[in-house]
């Protein structure tokens, strides 16, 4: 917490020193979308050659989509990985307090007005590493009433509210769209006619994720959350084409989980 109001106070007073390059195009209209995923494992992703089509509608968009393979998560857990996805501080410095705010303030720096919407719990500005990192956005929007411990909202719900701010034609946006992905409990994150890969743990079981005798019913819900990601950041990428100008998307997940590797006998992360 100390580290934390250090941060505030000193980030606050940063000033990044942003000048527009000079043979930058002269489009109206830029849009920048950040997706923070959550526990996401790309050997589950179709997208990178997993077994199975957990991907149908990203991986049949290959005009204009990149995958970036060699990519490695800073930390194991939210509270640490976020701030090191957004911040230049190293990971030998996890939660330390730092003088310099995240990309959100560059942005903002740069004449963009930026928003934060999450389907995380929402949490004071001195509770979370990542509420603190909210705070910096002109904007903030919490939809999920509960955190990741309970059922709340999907990932989804994210779309009508991204609509509404696509629909204010501001010149320069850059909006967070924090999403719980693949957050245990898996079936929590995604709806009915999304559980497609069977036998899968139902919203209503509790899954032992240190037994491995349910590794297979895991396994399942968590392609089927997959799956679901795939829905999401695809219609994403519609209500951008939708709207037009310039735009990009940049999806990362925080960090992975293990799903019985190997001769690993338990799940989870952190």
């Amino acid at each position: 917490r100390d580290a934390m109001a250090q941060h505030l106070a000193e980030a606050r007073s940063h000033v990044f020193s942003i000048e527009a390059l000079a043979d930058a195009p002269a489009v109206k209209r830029q849009i920048h979308v950040l997706i923070i995923g959550a526990t996401g494992r790309p050997a589950r992703w179709d997208l990178f050659d997993a077994k199975r089509n957990t991907t149908p509608r990203l991986s049949s968009r290959r005009e204009g989509l990149l995958a970036f393979s060699d990519v490695v998560s800073a930390a194991s857990a939210t509270r640490e990985a976020v701030p090191l996805m957004l911040t230049r501080r190293p990971p030998t410095s996890m939660l330390a307090a730092t003088p310099e705010p995240s990309v959100v303030t560059a942005f903002r720096q740069a004449g963009f007005r930026t928003y934060w919407l999450s389907n995380q719990g929402s949490a004071g500005s001195h509770e979370t590493p990542i509420s603190v990192l909210a705070e910096e956005a002109d904007e903030r929007h919490y939809v999920n009433s509960a955190d990741y411990r309970g059922r709340g909202t999907l990932d989804g719900d994210l779309l009508p509210l991204l609509k509404k701010v696509l629909a204010r034609r501001e010149d320069k946006q850059f909006i967070v769209l924090h999403t719980l992905g693949s957050h245990l409990h898996y079936a929590d994150r995604y709806p009915p006619e999304f559980a497609r890969f069977q036998p899968s743990v139902g919203r209503d079981d509790q899954p032992d994720i240190w037994r491995p005798t349910d590794a297979d019913q895991l396994r399942n819900a968590y392609d089927n959350s997959v799956l679901y990601t795939d829905f999401v950041i695809d219609s994403v990428i519609a209500a951008l084409e939708d709207h037009g100008g310039a735009a990009t998307l940049f999806y990362a997940a925080d960090h992975g989980e293990t799903l019985f590797d190997g001769t690993c006998k338990k799940a989870g992360h952190g």
